[in-house]
């Protein structure tokens, strides 16, 4: 197969990160794959060494959420979607795919381009869009307009199609390879290279730095009122914030110091070793205050083996079994996020065993290899269904 597969960015984070994946172990099994990225980032790098052959589109048109702010923002999204399906189709074109796949319903053109070309079309979507308001239900319709088939992320992303025909939902998977055992020494450079004591109680948010949407500030808050019990204890903020965004940082750093835990709270910042990190941890929060469509944060935490706290909204809860291989708790909560931790680290033997009960759970339900058969299963699917001879349409 030749699959032209779209994404929004090139960073490494989330969707991304499931896009190469997929798309390298495509290309290992002798399938032609390209890819179609708006700019330059670590991605296309990933992309290239697997074999994938990268093509940057800088006029593409994505639904960013400022673009919709403003009346001036949402009067040139009509002229910045023609360009972009002009030159989506000059790519098919000179590409010729058997398959056209979104990586992110952000954006706007490829499937138009694709359907105007009579390419088969499949639609992943990982957002969700109640902050759209009345312009989700034309969205959504735009969506489904141009998709052989909707691909969602979660049962809770697919909740927002009030027409699931031809909605599917496949749980990211994420190849248990990407997380062989960690020697315990990894953990513990991991804990003196930001001083944290080997003995002491470690809680941790891994992520982008966002304020109210990935909930750090709930983390913190949450760490003061459990830190008069656990003196000892540190809480550990794993990731940095978007560029533009780093006031966000600032403001938690201050938030730290007026709840007086200042030398409690590590902001470790990028991580290239992200086993190293998982663990030293001993409790991984998935703190966000608005819905995650799947976060990778959970899957990783339970492939290393460790105990997750997540707040119970969105495909957490697909994710997390409460009370055997995680606690779920309500969102923008510090006490009911600080009695879980301090449930936690009261008890090693129950945090062990959650542990454990996560990784079987990834392996089970989580694993790369069964969303593969899936993914692949599908685009045979649409093929076959492409190629059958189709009834002309008398009237």
């Amino acid at each position: 197969m030749k699959i032209l597969f779209t994404g929004h960015n090139a960073d490494l984070y989330g969707a991304s990160r499931s896009l190469l994946r997929l798309a390298s172990r495509l290309v290992r099994d002798g399938n032609e794959i390209v890819v179609a990225l708006p700019d330059d980032g670590p991605l296309i790098s990933a992309l290239k060494t697997t074999g994938v052959d990268v093509r940057i589109l800088p006029d593409m048109a994505i639904a960013e959420r400022k673009s919709f702010a403003s009346w001036a923002g949402r009067l040139s999204l009509p002229a910045a979607t023609l360009a972009s399906k002009k030159s989506f189709v000059k790519l098919i074109r000179e590409v010729k795919p058997d398959i056209v796949h979104t990586n992110s319903s952000v954006i706007l053109s490829s499937g138009w381009a694709a359907s105007s070309e009579k390419v088969p079309h499949i639609q992943h979507v990982r957002e969700f869009y109640s902050d759209f308001g009345k312009l989700w239900p034309l969205y959504r319709w735009w969506l489904h307009r141009y998709a052989s088939y909707v691909v969602c992320v979660s049962e809770a992303v697919a909740a927002q199609f009030e027409n699931r025909n031809s909605v599917i939902v496949f749980h990211n998977g994420f190849p248990r390879d990407e997380f062989p055992p960690v020697k315990i020494e990894c953990g513990l450079r991991f804990r003196a290279r930001f001083g944290i004591p080997v003995d002491a109680p470690l809680a941790g948010v891994v992520g982008r730095i966002k304020l109210k949407r990935k909930g750090q500030e709930t983390f913190i808050a949450a760490a003061a009122l459990i830190h008069d019990r656990f003196p000892d204890a540190r809480f550990a903020i794993i990731g940095s914030p978007f560029a533009g965004n780093e006031d966000h940082e600032k403001e938690l750093r201050r938030f730290a110091g007026e709840h007086g835990i200042s030398d409690r709270v590590i902001f470790c910042g990028e991580c290239d070793d992200m086993g190293a990190a998982y663990s030293a941890l001993d409790i991984v929060v998935l703190a966000s205050g608005t819905p995650e469509p799947f976060g990778g944060v959970v899957i990783e935490a339970m492939a290393n083996g460790r105990a997750v706290i997540g707040t119970d909204i969105g495909g957490t809860r697909e994710q997390i079994a409460n009370g055997t291989t995680g606690l779920l708790i309500p969102p923008d909560d510090p006490f009911a996020m600080s009695k879980a931790m301090a449930r936690l680290f009261s008890d090693p033997k129950y945090r062990e065993e959650m542990g454990d009960a996560g990784q079987q759970r990834f392996l089970q339900q989580f694993e790369f290899e069964p969303f593969y058969e899936k993914m692949t299963g599908l685009y045979r699917e649409t093929l076959d269904w492409y190629s059958r001879p189709k009834k002309r349409d008398l009237k």
